[in-house]
């Protein structure tokens, strides 16, 4: 007498036995190698692909190490809308500057930042460029 078997269980050993001849031939991975820029020249321009390195996202500022200004006030206000390493990659900047900028979040880009916390903002701000030029009148 002949046994039937359900087709279901049919389908599943024929998948078992294909998985098990697959894996029997697979190959180990080649390890990984840094891939060679891409070139595409046209018309006189060249473009080539590069790789860039971001900076490590750092998402509150750190109190000054040196004594200096303490962080709570910008890291309450200014961390609402973006990390700190947005700001701590900047390259020094005089007061004047990060005045101005602080200004342009405030009243273009609407940042909740209350005006009595501006001069904390720009005390730890400008704490942090003191290669910047000082501006002469």
């Amino acid at each position: 007498m002949m046994r039937r078997l359900p087709a279901f269980a049919l389908l599943a050993a024929l998948a078992s036995a294909t998985l098990a001849v697959s894996a029997a031939g697979a190959r180990k991975p080649e390890p990984a190698t840094e891939p060679t820029p891409a070139r595409v020249t046209a018309n006189g321009f060249t473009l080539t692909s590069s790789t860039i390195e971001l900076p490590v996202e750092e998402p509150f500022f750190p109190d000054s190490p040196d004594g200096g200004p303490k962080a709570d006030t910008i890291n309450a206000d200014c961390t609402a809308c973006h990390s700190a390493s947005m700001t701590l990659t900047q390259p020094a900047l005089s007061p004047e500057t990060w005045a101005g900028i602080v200004h342009k979040m405030r009243d273009v880009y609407h940042a909740p930042v209350p005006e009595e916390d501006v001069p904390a903002i720009l005390a730890y701000l400008t704490h942090l460029s003191p290669k910047a030029a000082p501006v002469t009148e």
